[in-house]
């Protein structure tokens, strides 16, 4: 497999585990009264075991890139000693107690005195789920940031994105559609649901929206605005089927509670939770692109010239107004060796100083051998530049400050 894809598998299984743990523990609680099925259970369990096994392999992963090297010892010492190994540690560690804490509140367990146990349970069921998603937080984009309200937004919106998805699922795959008052009741409290979770998505979506995104143009020059266009795309149609089931549907079975009714809901209900497993690949491929970052530039003008017999590359790459660099350059071939005018250049901005996915630099020809590209910078740092031609390759280091 492509180690490429690596950080995208590991986000998602972030993604997926913390649905299936913490939304299992939350479903079970808060919106459904009856006792957890097997399914449940077992769901309950996958999550637990999934974000404790990604989260140390991705651990290893991160560290072998990092030291191109790995054994028992400098896998200890970068999780004791690293950000990223500390953020991993506390969630293996609140994943296992929250597992422990399972799907039922078990007040009996913070009997103290005259204290209510049901009480203290529910706060330590939502400290601990609050806990796993600050660690996730921690180690993505907001958390690169090191600023409290970016890591908040993020927290807020994480919980949202589980609470939604994982009310949607569990009631779509879990029950089966019956014409009665408590499972009318059980819809009514997911759709209540499915509105707080879109609003509270839409208020941070657009406060790390404005941060990440300053300029529209950013939408469509950067991979990371492109990325996000198709999320916010499949999120409105999943938003129109939920208004769908809320306005129409819901009144509807309140009117007329007959099975016919309840199962076209159901049917709405799968088509949303396939849809919310398509957002939930398409956030974590956002999780892993290099977001542009308000300020970071080119750290000064300068030309290149390369030697990929038998080819010769020379070029300049300068600043651009909205944050990254523009190459001009070009390709010219030994004597018999020519390039065509549809030969095809791949481009990539990739940064070197944070593991993130390469983005994608658009290769425009301006006339015979010249071309230019243009990039956008995502962290400060070094970035490598590859270029691609019938056969050749070649790289060129940029600064980003």
């Amino acid at each position: 497999m492509n180690n490429d894809y690596l950080p995208l598998l590991f986000r998602l299984a972030f993604f997926v585990g913390a649905v299936c743990l913490i939304g299992s523990s939350s479903y079970q609680r808060y919106l459904s009264p009856a006792s957890p099925s097997r399914f449940m259970r077992l769901v309950h369990h996958a999550g637990a075991i999934l974000l404790i096994v990604a989260s140390l392999l991705e651990v290893g992963v991160t560290a072998y890139r990092a030291l191109l090297e790995l054994n028992p010892y400098l896998y200890g010492a970068y999780m004791t000693t690293s950000r990223h190994g500390r953020a991993t540690l506390a969630r293996v560690a609140m994943t296992a107690a929250l597992w422990w804490v399972g799907l039922v509140a078990q007040k009996e367990w913070f009997e103290f005195g005259k204290l209510n146990g049901k009480l203290l349970d529910q706060i330590a069921h939502g400290l601990l789920c609050v806990g796993i998603l600050v660690t996730i937080s921690f180690t993505s984009h907001a958390g690169a940031r090191a600023e409290v309200l970016p890591i908040v937004a993020d927290v807020i919106h994480l919980a949202a994105m589980t609470a939604w998805v994982s009310a949607v699922a569990f009631t779509a795959f879990n029950l089966r559609p019956k014409a009665s008052q408590d499972t009318l009741n059980l819809l009514e409290r997911v759709s209540s649901v499915g509105l707080g979770t879109v609003i509270a998505l839409t208020l941070t979506g657009v406060y790390t929206g404005l941060i990440r995104l300053w300029d529209p143009e950013l939408l469509i020059e950067t991979q990371y605005g492109q990325a996000l266009v198709l999320k916010l795309a499949v999120v409105a149609v999943i938003v129109a089927l939920a208004a769908i089931n809320r306005f129409v549907m819901l009144p509807q079975m309140r009117q007329k509670p007959n099975n016919a009714n309840f199962t076209r809901f159901w049917g709405i209900l799968r088509l949303e939770t396939a849809l919310l497993g398509f957002v939930m690949l398409a956030s974590s491929n956002l999780s892993t692109i290099s977001p542009p970052e308000r300020g970071v530039q080119l750290a000064a003008t300068q030309n290149f010239s390369q030697r990929v017999a038998p080819w010769t590359l020379t070029g300049t790459a300068t600043p651009t107004v909205i944050g990254g660099v523009n190459l001009e350059f070009e390709i010219l071939g030994d004597k018999g060796f020519e390039l065509s005018p549809d030969a095809r250049i791949d481009a990539t901005l990739e940064s070197t100083s944070h593991t993130m996915t390469p983005d994608v630099m658009k290769v425009e020809r301006s006339s015979d051998g010249k071309y230019h590209a243009k990039g956008i910078f995502g962290m400060t740092g070094e970035h490598l530049v590859i270029l691609k031609w019938s056969g050749a390759r070649a790289k060129i280091l940029l600064e980003a400050k």
